[in-house]
């Protein structure tokens, strides 16, 4: 080692990072963690030359294009040196070629990464004297010249880059510190922006990619979801071996009946069929899905045959009780007091009932309708609704069923003559 580089080293070093020279916070926040956190958090290191005025990260990153250029030019050849000329670069035959080139490119990692002021490695020190080492470095400065001196400039930045870092992260958990972007490091700029990026902006790009995980795994649970719901059918069909064998109903994708009374007999449960994608046929995934919200209902292979029997008797004996009140006690409007007077009663009535089954019918269109449709206006045994004996009267699912049933009804219905 030269004695140049040796007394540099030992000299203060404050003239070096006098051109770069950081705003008055940055310089007072360091300040302040140097006199909180002294020496627990400083690398220790015997080339350390540090000042307050440390160079910012963009400066550093400025100079890092120049570093790797340097290591580039100076970089020792990969082929190892034959014997001879490592007899000749170190003045013996006796050293070893191979310990003669691990010499070498020892002392070249030092040159290039600015450490020559530290020992080489134990397993070098302990078999080759000095002047070997010497002899090694002062070929390698002939054969292979570099900046020294501006190596060493490098990692004396990098190294207080480094605790520089360490100070703002240990500020910013503290709660000295808060940076523009809301995080340090992350990117405060953005290109034809003057403003910088902003802190929303960020949480927004991260709920928009959480929104965009939870809906392909909801997409996936559909898609996987036929066969555990096939699995489902199948456990509460052996629990119900005992209840009415209900129609086959084929589940394609065409054909959805949203009637669940025949879903649950054992010969009619097919193996699970592929779901539409969402993404692909989003009309049909659509209406797949209403289907099963329809058809999902509460385990009822408890409910007792009172439960099923008595709320059910309970409505039909109400709904006959009003009906009996409402047939003694009626009175025929005023011909001025009615809705549609030029209209016959008889036919005023009908058309109301007509337009009540007429409108349920067209629910059963409606794929978000069918739920409901399925609790109150269909008769299920398996879990039957108390309120769907008097709601089934008026549901239809077929147009030719529900034109043969008004048809009779309005035929009937206009026999009755009013005075």
């Amino acid at each position: 080692m030269n004695n140049a580089a040796t007394i540099a080293w030992r000299t203060p070093c404050r003239w070096i990072h006098a051109y770069s020279r950081t705003s008055s916070a940055r310089s007072s926040l360091l300040d302040q963690l140097h006199l909180i956190y002294p020496s627990s958090i400083r690398p220790r290191s015997a080339l350390r030359c540090l000042s307050s005025k440390t160079p910012t990260s963009r400066k550093a990153s400025q100079r890092a294009p120049g570093s790797q250029t340097r290591e580039i030019t100076a970089a020792f050849p990969e082929r190892d040196l034959p014997a001879p000329q490592i007899a000749q670069i170190f003045g013996t035959a006796t050293l070893p070629a191979k310990l003669g080139n691990q010499i070498l490119r020892a002392l070249q990692d030092q040159r290039v990464s600015g450490t020559l002021d530290l020992p080489l490695p134990d397993e070098i020190t302990r078999v080759v004297p000095p002047h070997i080492i010497d002899a090694g470095l002062a070929w390698l400065r002939s054969k292979h010249p570099m900046d020294e001196d501006a190596a060493i400039l490098a990692r004396i930045e990098r190294e207080e880059q480094e605790e520089e870092e360490q100070l703002i992260r240990r500020a910013e958990e503290l709660g000295l510190y808060k940076p523009q972007s809301g995080k340090f490091g992350s990117s405060t700029t953005k290109e034809g922006d003057v403003y910088g990026s902003s802190v929303l902006d960020e949480v927004r790009k991260k709920n928009i990619k959480e929104s965009k995980q939870m809906e392909e795994k909801q997409r996936q649970d559909w898609l996987d979801g036929e066969a555990k719901r096939i699995e489902q059918l199948q456990a509460r069909a052996e629990k119900l071996k005992g209840i009415q064998k209900y129609e086959s109903q084929e589940l394609t994708e065409g054909e959805y009946n949203t009637s669940f009374l025949k879903l649950y007999s054992p010969v009619n449960i097919h193996p699970a069929r592929p779901r539409a994608d969402p993404e692909q046929r989003p009309a049909l995934a659509w209406i797949q899905q209403q289907h099963v919200k329809a058809t999902s209902t509460t385990d009822a292979s408890k409910l007792t045959t009172a439960g099923r029997l008595l709320p059910s008797l309970a409505v039909v004996a109400l709904t006959l009780g009003l009906c009996y009140v409402f047939s003694e006690s009626y009175e025929a409007p005023l011909h001025n007091q009615r809705m549609w007077p030029d209209i016959q009663p008889a036919a005023a009535t009908l058309t109301a009932i007509v337009g009540l089954n007429a409108g349920v019918f067209l629910l059963w269109k409606f794929p978000p309708a069918w739920r409901l449709l399925n609790k109150y206006f269909i008769n299920v045994p398996y879990y039957p609704y108390a309120a769907s004996v008097v709601g089934s009267v008026f549901s239809h699912q077929q147009l030719r069923h529900l034109g043969s049933n008004m048809f009779i009804l309005w035929f009937v219905g206009k026999k009755r003559k009013y005075a």
